[in-house]
């Protein structure tokens, strides 16, 4: 609830799903616009799935994963649009049923909802105007000057999160 002043000679926008709203308290005209796209996993005990190895599948719009993590298995992820509240994607019973049904596909034994110890969602931000399905949409990311002394970083995968730093820093940098 305080405020603070806070003088900088160059700001960074990395703010993700949020890119456009802090874009538009510069006034100035943005550069990027972000599309939020939902991404849903699954969380299963590890003696459900007699794996010793992760797996990758392919489906029709995108990639399945199945990660071991501790005594669990992390399934995952979904990509659909998301226009609600930013701060609280939420799954959806249909996200979960498509996630049940795609790793079902190739388990010996299969998966129901009494399994599931945990699911979590989350937002990536992804770089809108290549297409209307969030599945195609780019998960490269892009730096721009929006003014002298505000540098905005968009898209990307987190995967990449160094690269994009150095590439958001080295724009800043000129300032």
């Amino acid at each position: 609830g305080t405020h603070a002043e806070v003088r900088a000679h160059v700001v960074i926008n990395a703010t993700g799903v949020w890119t456009d709203e802090v874009q538009a308290l510069s006034h100035q005209r943005g550069r990027f616009h972000v599309r939020a796209s939902k991404g849903v996993h699954i969380v299963v005990p590890r003696d459900r799935i007699v794996s010793d190895a992760a797996i990758i599948l392919r489906t029709a719009t995108s990639v399945l994963f199945v990660i071991p993590w501790g005594t669990h298995w992390i399934i995952g992820t979904t990509d659909t649009d998301w226009n609600l509240d930013l701060a609280h994607p939420a799954a959806t019973r249909a996200d979960i049923d498509y996630l049940l049904e795609r790793v079902n596909q190739v388990l010996v034994t299969p998966l129901t909802p009494d399994d599931i110890d945990g699911v979590y969602a989350g937002l990536r931000p992804l770089l809108a105007g290549e297409s209307d399905e969030s599945s195609k949409l780019s998960r490269e990311h892009a730096v721009a000057r929006i003014a002298p002394g505000l540098v905005a970083i968009a898209g990307g995968k987190y995967t990449t999160y160094r690269v994009m730093a150095y590439d958001a820093v080295d724009e800043a940098a000129q300032d």
